[in-house]
């Protein structure tokens, strides 16, 4: 199963799909590149009390936005945790 968070603008494209056996990552205004990483190389995970969801890969951050509730988000921001903490997803 994939949970996806979608935080796209009329602008700008972004997305985190939180899969197995870890993430995919875009952002991207024109032509961006997709970013994936297992579980394994994500070290920080970190939510701004304004929803603002944060995960640190090496010297890089990643941001999305979040919808606190809109259960889609919730799902996985959750599998996201889980798979970090794991190192996988049981699904």
């Amino acid at each position: 199963m994939v949970f996806v968070i979608k935080a796209s603008t009329l602008v700008e494209k972004c997305y985190l799909k939180v899969q197995q056996y870890g993430v995919e990552y875009l952002k991207s205004a024109a032509l961006g590149t997709k970013h994936q990483f297992q579980f394994s190389q994500i070290d920080c995970v970190l939510m701004s009390p304004g929803y603002m969801l944060s995960f640190q890969v090496g010297n890089e951050v990643f941001k999305i936005q979040t919808k606190p509730y809109r259960q889609a988000d919730q799902d996985a921001v959750r599998a996201l945790l889980e798979g970090v903490r794991q190192g996988f997803v049981k699904m």
